[in-house]
């Protein structure tokens, strides 16, 4: 996969920028937080990392997990001592950090100038957070903190079970007092898509079949009856799979790649996207896979997930080997294996969309900590949103900030050629980044055909010549150093064509078939079995069809 390229010019730069503001000595604060350079009123995170036990939050802001909701204008008044705080917007901005010093019985204002430091709307990408649960009134105000201009909001219904291998403890909130009513009335900020988003939103039901959660983006309104949150329905949600003509933008999204009947719902062809990035994925540390001797046969690990007080782990029933527990063990594990069982599914040839969500409002991560950002000619609406997602013209991230064409097209493009006639690739990037990076990479059909240090690559200031010469996938990710969760950003898949063949490897097909055995096994001899004997029968005629079209090793 050697040959000519074009030269491809890579831009660097840093998102973490510390800001100090002027010590101050005051009995009362009052906190503006503004857009630097346009000093307008936005809102924001923010967290005091010193003094955090001396300071009481106003009643009228909202709070999630260890961070308030900073909105243009509020006034604290802290007992004595050193104070020091971290706000954030979102991976667009740069962090400050600030200090004050109470001692007089003064009044003093402290000014949170927050920069911008990637405009993504500019180079036409714009953000999403595909997964959160808390109602839609109170997201918006998150949604303008962390300028994200796309939210999902999970449709909430009364008396719907949870699903058996997610139990999902309610959304932590506080009750709403009056002050907080009046202040979410009285919120005024710049509508100025630079500073503050698009604030489009979206509301999806959330289907499970018994171990499978998937979101229904776009789902029609007028159906809400029926499509109420955790329906734990295997028969209702393969009945809505089957349903979604090809040409729809509605968009069923799997959010956890690694549950048990992953190969049964694939099989419809109805999935259409999945959540690499997930509310495992966390601003700390990820959930990590735990391996326990003497697991039911079949089951290769688990993935802790915690919600509230409660954790549980989620069986994995894909096929690995106990060889391959090294792979995915520490902080970075679980990441690792959202990536390479979405590889597998790319290899057995479907075309599925990278997606991110974070599930705010039930953990301890923030909105948009995972982002999806999209790729438009113009700040879309809700159905232009969608139908990028169909078109897989995304990006994924929950760190640095990447933009990549090739040959000048965005991810999901499908480029062609006949066998013989390679297609050179002309790779062009941008990337924006926060923490050390350790590489970055061009996958194809899930090999490295380029991988370097990014020091080197920035330095080198292009990809060596590259070129195509069978039909596949690729996609081009950076990983960052930390340690203790899987933090990146990839590309969604490039295609390519041969004689208009698509890529369908035999190992991958043979993989997902295993794994609908250990599926098939698991619930054989339980009462669970009426329900999926004839789901299991359809996946089996699908997969082996899928194995009999192999075309790739």
């Amino acid at each position: 996969m050697n040959g000519m390229n074009k030269t491809t010019c890579v831009s660097l730069s840093l998102l973490l920028i510390l800001f100090w503001v002027e010590i101050c000595s005051a009995q009362s604060i009052d906190v503006e937080v503004v857009d630097d350079p346009s000093g307008e009123g936005v809102s924001a995170r923010l967290k005091f990392v010193v003094g955090d036990k001396r300071v009481v939050r106003p009643r009228n802001l909202l709070v999630q997990s260890e961070w308030w909701l900073a909105e243009p204008s509020f006034s604290i008044t802290p007992k004595g001592g050193e104070f020091e705080f971290l706000a954030q917007r979102g991976h667009e901005f740069s962090d400050l950090r600030g200090g004050f010093k109470m001692e007089k019985k003064t009044r003093d204002i402290v000014t949170v100038e927050i920069p911008r430091s990637t405009d993504m709307h500019a180079e036409n990408w714009y953000s999403g957070d595909h997964h959160a649960t808390l109602e839609l009134t109170p997201l918006a105000r998150w949604q303008r903190a962390d300028a994200v201009d796309f939210v999902v909001g999970q449709k909430q219904t009364s008396g719907m079970p949870e699903a058996s291998d997610a139990k999902t403890s309610p959304p932590t909130r506080r009750p709403a007092s009056k002050s907080a009513k009046n202040a979410t009335e009285a919120l005024v900020e710049s509508t100025d898509p630079n500073i503050v988003g698009l604030g489009l939103q979206s509301e999806s039901p959330l289907l499970h079949s018994r171990h499978g959660p998937v979101l229904l983006h776009g789902w029609p309104s007028e159906d809400a009856d029926s499509n109420g949150a955790s329906v734990d329905n295997l028969g209702m949600l393969m009945e809505r799979l089957q349903s979604i003509p090809p040409s729809s933008t509605i968009v069923p999204e799997l959010t956890s790649p690694w549950t048990r009947d992953v190969p049964i719902l694939l099989s419809t062809q109805g999935i259409r996207s999945v959540q690499l990035l997930s509310s495992v994925n966390r601003p700390l540390a990820d959930e990590p896979m735990v391996f326990v001797t003497g697991d039911p046969k079949g089951v290769f690990g688990r993935v802790q997930i915690t919600r509230g007080k409660e954790r549980i782990g989620i069986p994995v029933y894909a096929p690995f080997s106990k060889e391959d527990r090294l792979r995915f063990k520490g902080g970075r594990g679980v990441g690792i294996l959202a990536e390479q069982l979405y590889w597998t599914m790319l290899e057995s040839g479907l075309r599925l969309t990278p997606t991110a969500g974070t599930g705010f409002g039930s953990g301890d991560t923030y909105l948009g900590y995972n982002r999806t950002y999209t790729h438009h000619e113009e700040p879309p609406d809700t159905q232009r949103w969608l139908q990028s997602i169909v078109s897989g013209r995304t990006t994924i991230t929950n760190g640095p900030l990447l933009r990549t064409l090739i040959n000048q097209q965005p991810p999901g493009s499908t480029q062609t050629s006949t066998v013989g006639v390679p297609i050179e690739l002309d790779i062009d990037v941008s990337l924006s980044v926060r923490d050390p990076v350790d590489y970055l990479d061009v996958i194809f059909n899930s090999e490295t055909i380029y991988s370097a240090k990014l020091e080197d690559h920035y330095k080198r200031g292009e990809f060596p010549p590259l070129k195509i010469e069978e039909s596949g996938w690729l996609v081009v990710r950076v990983v960052t150093a930390h340690e203790k969760g899987y933090r990146y950003t990839s590309t969604a898949p490039f295609y390519f064509e041969f004689d208009s063949q698509r890529r369908i490897s035999k190992k991958a097909v043979q993989f997902l078939m295993g794994w609908l055995r250990n599926t098939e096994e698991a619930v054989r001899n339980t009462k669970e079995w009426d329900e999926y004997a004839e789901h299991v029968d359809s996946a089996t005629t699908f997969w082996q069809s899928q194995l009999d079209k192999a075309n790739a090793p």
